[in-house]
């Protein structure tokens, strides 16, 4: 029982709200500041589907980022708004998830509250100027804190030619699940760009090979859809000892390379090199 209360006050010290998701999504447990954060007391919670307290524009966020998830794999933390409640203010909450081993597929997820994220296109995708100044807070962010952070360009080739094919709404449906997709990975749900012609920039924290993050994307992309495209990602690491002013420069030079060349084109290791 101490054991118990001691590890609630951790996780409280740290989140605001505690759930645990059922592997179809369902709330089967809810702790903490419900109420506060969607509106409902934490027994009205319980029962219910997360996706119905996000706000629209993030739900197929979140279900990347929990479809994502393996066995012992943590995610997060994500900014996503939250549905909006009767008083009409935007909310939104950092989102971390772990899926714990032989849990029947269940996830713990931790809700705080946190900052809506700056704008970006309705696909929650930055263009290149708002990528750029994204890119600037994270990296000063990253001198202060110590985060590693990497940027990675991601190309699908084939992607645009199957959701021509697949017609509307369906192409739609592929274009938004591939954006979600793209802005699970990258740092707070909330630095990726595209960049057109298939391909995406995003900024995220650094430790996995662009090899896992590929099989990552295909995966997800295939969910439901069977699309057996083959994503190539190309990452490059972060200077710590490089000014933000300089890592910027190389942001542009390596995405206007990836532009214009495609993943086949050569990345340097290191930004700021």
């Amino acid at each position: 029982m101490l054991l118990t209360r001691r590890l609630l006050g951790f996780a409280f010290a740290s989140a605001d709200l505690l759930i645990e998701l059922s592997s179809e999504g369902q709330i089967t447990l809810a702790l903490g500041a419900g109420e506060a954060l969607t509106g409902a007391a934490d027994r009205e919670i319980e029962g219910a589907s997360l996706a119905g307290f996000v706000a629209p524009a993030d739900q197929e966020l979140v279900r990347m980022v929990l479809k994502g998830l393996e066995d012992g794999m943590r995610a997060g933390p994500v900014v996503v708004r939250l549905a909006p409640q009767a008083d009409g203010a935007a909310r939104a909450v950092n989102l971390s998830a772990f899926r714990l081993p032989d849990n029947g597929g269940a996830v713990s997820c931790a809700l705080t509250r946190a900052a809506a994220p700056k704008a970006a296109g309705p696909d929650g995708l930055h263009d290149r100027r708002s990528f750029e100044d994204a890119a600037t807070a994270l990296f000063k962010h990253a001198r202060t804190s110590g985060l590693e952070v990497e940027l990675a360009m991601v190309e699908v080739p084939g992607f645009t030619e199957v959701t021509r094919q697949a017609g509307e709404p369906e192409g739609s449906a592929l274009q938004a699940r591939l954006a979600a997709v793209i802005r699970a990975e990258s740092f707070a749900g909330a630095t990726a760009a595209g960049l057109g012609g298939d391909r995406y920039a995003l900024l995220r924290e650094g430790g996995e090979s662009p090899e896992t993050i590929s099989r990552r994307i295909g995966r997800l992309l295939d969910l439901d859809a069977g699309l057996g495209l083959e994503p190539v990602v190309r990452s490059v690491a972060m200077s710590a000892d490089t000014a933000p002013e300089q890592l910027l420069k190389a942001i542009r030079y390596s995405v206007d390379e990836f532009v214009q060349n495609g993943a086949a084109g050569a990345t340097p290791a290191t930004l700021g090199e």
